[in-house]
């Protein structure tokens, strides 16, 4: 499942940090950046010694283990900086994606519902928890969360595309392709809408459209779609 994991979370105002703990944090930062995970981590461990009780350090801890794919020691992160603090939107959000990667789906939908009451203008939350509804095959609920997603960031191409996906699991090949288009409107060098829309077409029995999106595809380096232009295409 894509998920979107915004930089600017690691932005935030350092103005409640002693100058001690600002340090932490901008080693850290600069290792994230750096694509040092693991160095961040160890990072946030030190300040974590050291500031037992500041939330931020657990939720950036969290936010490194998930990019070394180290999703329980995430989680459990996340439960501190939660304690901590329960009314930080983005806490759940996070858990709730790690939860994802485990396929515990059904507790990370807890996750974005509580992120929601506590954020309904964000985007992402509604996203997070169509594509959790997705993998569940509640594929009506998908399409509710997705579209509520679109209401609040409509030119985010990727919720059309998973929205794309999930009219496509419900045999509605037709809405599916509106939405792959309207992905590609917005982001035209996106080999996967190219991809999802050529199956929904020939899923409608348009081969010339189907092997025209796979071609485009394939020059936007999708490595697949060249078994389906084999198969479909003269």
């Amino acid at each position: 499942m894509k998920k979107i994991i915004s930089i600017s979370l690691l932005l935030l105002s350092l103005t409640a940090f002693s100058q001690t703990a600002e340090e932490f944090y901008k080693q850290g930062q600069n290792k994230f950046f750096a694509k040092d995970y693991k160095g961040a981590v160890d990072v946030f461990s030190k300040a974590i010694n050291a500031y037992p009780n500041n939330a931020q350090f657990y939720f950036y801890s969290g936010l490194n283990k998930e990019k070394i794919k180290d999703y329980e020691g995430a989680i459990k992160d996340y439960n501190k900086a939660i304690s901590l603090n329960p009314n930080d939107p983005d806490y759940y959000q996070f858990r709730g994606d790690a939860k994802c990667s485990l396929e515990n789906f059904e507790e990370a939908i807890k996750d974005f519902t509580k992120a929601i009451s506590l954020n309904p203008t964000d985007a992402e939350n509604f996203s997070c928890r169509g594509n959790a509804k997705d993998d569940l095959e509640d594929y009506k609920g998908a399409i509710i969360d997705l579209t509520e997603a679109i209401r609040l960031a409509a030119t985010e191409s990727d919720f059309y595309l998973f929205r794309g996906d999930s009219k496509h699991s419900l045999e509605d090949y037709e809405g599916a392709i509106l939405d792959y288009t309207k992905a590609i409107e917005i982001a035209p060098r996106d080999a996967d809408s190219y991809s999802y829309r050529a199956d929904s077409k020939i899923n409608l029995n348009d081969i010339k459209g189907a092997c025209e999106d796979w071609n485009k595809a394939k020059d936007l380096g999708d490595i697949d779609a060249d078994e389906f232009i084999k198969k479909y295409c003269k």
